[in-house]
């Protein structure tokens, strides 16, 4: 049910967080892609995306988020915006 997702999001992003490390962002990509996948939420995905999205990750990852990003945009009808992140993604 919606009650026991939403508990299961917050004690995964409070155990996730408080780790006090980047990896936090294994968390809110994983939630993105539920939202994104189960909920076909692409709003509250992207926003999850871009909770991940550090600046001071290696490219793997930045690449990762980004991508997830872009596939938001695009279903979201931002294909502008989606097809440059790609073409961003192609250059790292």
């Amino acid at each position: 049910n919606a009650d026991g997702m939403k508990r299961i999001k917050l004690n995964l992003l409070k155990r996730y967080n408080s780790f006090g490390s980047i990896d936090v962002l294994y968390a809110y990509n994983a939630l993105g892609i539920y939202e994104a996948v189960r909920n076909k939420n692409y709003q509250k995905a992207l926003e999850y995306f871009e909770l991940a999205d550090y600046n001071d990750m290696n490219a793997f990852k930045k690449l990762t988020i980004w991508l997830n990003i872009a596939i938001c945009c695009y279903k979201l009808g931002n294909s502008e915006i989606a097809d440059l992140i790609v073409k961003k993604c192609e250059y790292m």
